[in-house]
């Protein structure tokens, strides 16, 4: 019963937003690759709901010729459709309907004799929260070599024979309509219920994100770990959302006092 009423709650505070949280609609990272020297360049990738299987030029996409140039290091992501086989420094696919789904992207690499002794990849991190994890392995699924882009923002790869690589991206598409909120809806300790100062919360899986909103739908408070201070927030009943890394959204209702 309880269960039911915390649904039903969920329910009022949704349909009261005046609209849906907003479509996701460009996801993005981008990978350095250098030599020892610094010499190199940086690629980007990810998804978007305009793109398509085809070179998108609105998207910065820019059809370079299918050859690595002569001299330093060079990297490209390799494309292929009913045009033919090119190069491209940016690599966006279309987004995907799945809650969670993979993208492989094929990334080439100038030739060992002209790159120098060391390739040295660096990345941003943390990623963006919309993706799950990113892996680069050479073309035997990594039996030579493999990394992911973790916390260490680096990795480096001995002058090996190695051109050709693959990069799996995975992502996690956070629920945009009210109807997969509630698919997707479990729930969350949240605790002291009611409070006054502090609340703890706790998920089945890491938090990513947690929003406070109001019964009006408006964004209270924004917390990116699992506590958050409520000493100022103004006494009344709220929904607290919370994001967490495996893609899962979560719903309470909190009472602030």
């Amino acid at each position: 019963m309880k269960n039911l009423n915390i649904l039903i709650t969920l329910l009022i505070v949704f349909a009261m937003m005046p609209m849906a949280s907003p479509a996701q609609t460009h996801i993005e990272t981008n990978l350095t690759i250098q030599n020892e020297i610094g010499k190199g360049n940086t690629i980007r990738f990810g998804v978007d709901e305009k793109a398509t299987d085809g070179l998108d030029t609105a998207l910065g996409e820019v059809l370079l010729p299918n050859f690595h140039p002569p001299g330093g290091i060079h990297s490209a992501f390799r494309r292929t459709d009913n045009v033919g086989e090119y190069f491209t420094y940016k690599d966006f696919r279309p987004m995907q309907t799945s809650m969670k789904f993979l993208v492989e992207y094929d990334l080439t690499i100038s030739p060992p004799s002209s790159r120098g002794d060391l390739v040295i990849f660096t990345w941003t991190y943390p990623l963006s929260y919309n993706i799950d994890s990113i892996v680069v392995t050479d073309r035997l699924d990594g039996a030579v070599y493999r990394f992911s882009l973790d916390s260490r923002g680096v990795d480096t790869m001995k002058n090996i024979a190695l051109e050709l690589f693959t990069v799996r991206c995975y992502y996690t598409r956070i629920p945009t309509s009210v109807a997969e909120e509630v698919q997707n809806t479990v729930l969350t300790t949240v605790f002291p219920n009611p409070s006054s100062d502090h609340i703890t919360i706790q998920s089945p899986a890491p938090i990513v994100k947690a929003e406070l909103m109001n019964v009006n739908g408006s964004l209270v408070r924004t917390a990116f770990e699992p506590s958050m201070n409520v000493s100022d927030v103004p006494v009344g009943i709220y929904i607290l959302k919370v994001v967490a890394n495996n893609g899962t959204v979560t719903c309470t209702k909190f009472i602030k006092d």
